[in-house]
C-alpha cells in the first residue's frame, strides 16, 4: 500500500508576517493618504486666497462708504478724494519795482479744476494711502484694477472691478446704467460705485454697491 504525501506543516516563525502584497497595499494607502492631503492642502490654499480677495474687495467698499459720508465736509484732509465744488487756486501777483511803495496786486483766480478719479486713486493707493498694503493674494503683488472680469484670462485673477452705477430717467426698462470707472472721471459730485472682485477663476464675485 502506497503512501498518500502530505503536506509540509507551515513555518511556526513565518506565521503572522507580512507578505509582499501586503508591504505592497499598506505602500500603496500611505500614498493614497499623502496624495489626499497634499490635494486638500492645495484646496486650503486656494479656498483661504479666494477669501482674502473679498476681504480686499470689502475693504475697498467700507472705504468708500465711509469716504462718501465724510468727503463733502470742509475739515474733509484727503483733498484729491474731497467732494462739492472745486476750489479755484490763485495767482499772486508781484509789485512793480520800478514804482516805489506800489503793493501788491489782488490774488488772480484762475479757472477751478474739476477733482477726478485718478488723483484719488493715487493718494489711496501710494503709501501711505489707507489702502496702499493690500495685495493680489493669487500673484502676490499690487491689486490690479480691470474694467470687468474675464475667466478666459486668468492674469486677473484677485483683481478688483470698479464700476459707476448712472441711474436711467424714469420708466426706463434698466435701473441704471454701469461702466468702468475711469481716472478721469470727475469726483466732485456724489457717485454710487458697485465693488467686485475676481475669483480664482477670474470669475466675478460682486461684494456690493455703495455711494461714495
Amino acid at each position: 500500500m502506497q503512501d498518500t504525501p502530505t503536506a509540509a506543516p507551515p513555518d511556526p516563525d513565518s506565521l503572522g508576517r507580512p507578505t509582499l502584497t501586503d508591504w505592497t497595499f499598506l505602500a500603496s494607502m500611505v500614498v493614497m493618504i499623502a496624495l489626499v492631503a497634499w490635494v486638500g492642502e492645495l484646496s486650503y490654499q486656494e479656498g483661504m486666497k479666494t477669501e482674502v480677495t473679498k476681504r480686499n474687495g470689502e475693504a475697498w467698499a467700507q472705504w468708500f462708504g465711509e469716504t462718501g459720508a465724510e468727503r463733502f465736509k470742509e475739515d474733509f484732509g484727503m483733498l484729491a478724494c474731497a467732494g462739492g465744488p472745486p476750489r479755484a487756486p490763485t495767482e499772486q501777483t508781484e509789485a512793480d519795482p520800478s514804482v516805489p511803495n506800489t503793493p501788491p496786486a489782488p490774488p488772480l483766480a484762475s479757472a477751478p479744476a474739476s477733482r477726478v478719479w485718478g488723483d484719488c486713486l493715487k493718494a489711496l493707493t501710494t503709501p501711505p494711502g489707507a489702502l496702499a498694503g493690500l495685495r493680489n493674494p493669487f500673484h502676490r503683488a499690487a491689486i490690479e484694477i480691470a474694467a470687468k472680469c474675464e475667466p478666459s484670462d486668468r492674469n486677473l485673477t484677485g483683481a478688483l472691478v470698479l464700476e459707476k452705477l448712472v441711474p436711467t430717467p424714469p420708466g426706463s426698462p434698466i435701473p441704471f446704467v454701469a461702466s468702468p470707472l475711469v481716472e478721469t472721471d470727475v469726483i466732485d459730485n456724489k457717485l454710487q460705485i458697485r465693488v467686485t472682485v475676481c475669483d480664482k477663476g477670474a470669475y466675478p464675485i460682486r461684494i456690493g454697491e455703495v455711494e461714495f
